[in-house]
């Protein structure tokens, strides 16, 4: 129950994901399926989406390491989707869709670590130049040791 209570958000897109991928497509023509290629670019939507919840949600500040179980499990999820869509005609299986699923995974959380790692460079540039300014010079008198002895 703690984890359905945590992971709300994820758990209500990767719903969502199952019920779009797994419905019986529309019988219209929409403008959308004249784009090269849609169906490729919704599937990365899509997992944008379920990797950024599941990254927000998991409080993925600070934590690096855990990055790499949240791409791998929402691409299982992808390869999941794809096997129930081989069994759900009119519905198939495509490698493709599976690498868009992929790519849209591992998008965010590239954002996410190079934005972490930005972070870092610039504290520990800001640590740095701190720690630089709080030594006084040496010499001519401009430092607290420049050789007069009060008493």
């Amino acid at each position: 129950m703690k984890i359905i209570v945590k992971y709300k958000i994820t758990i209500l897109i990767a719903i969502g994901i199952l019920y779009l991928c797994l419905m019986k497509p529309p019988s219209i023509s929409l403008p959308i399926y004249k784009i090269p290629h849609w169906d490729k670019i919704v599937h990365a939507i899509m997992y944008i989406c379920l990797s950024l919840a599941m990254a927000f949600e998991a409080k993925y500040k600070n934590n690096l390491i855990k990055f790499l179980p949240i791409f791998i499990i929402s691409t299982t999820f992808g390869g999941v989707v794809e096997i129930l869509q081989y069994f759900n005609p009119p519905r198939t299986a495509s490698w493709g869709d599976l690498l868009a699923d992929a790519i849209g995974s591992a998008l965010p959380l590239a954002c996410l670590t190079f934005n972490y790692l930005l972070s870092y460079v610039r504290q520990q540039k800001r640590e740095n130049k701190s720690a630089a300014n709080s030594h006084e010079p040496i010499g001519r008198g401009g430092s607290k040791n420049s050789g007069v002895i009060n008493h």
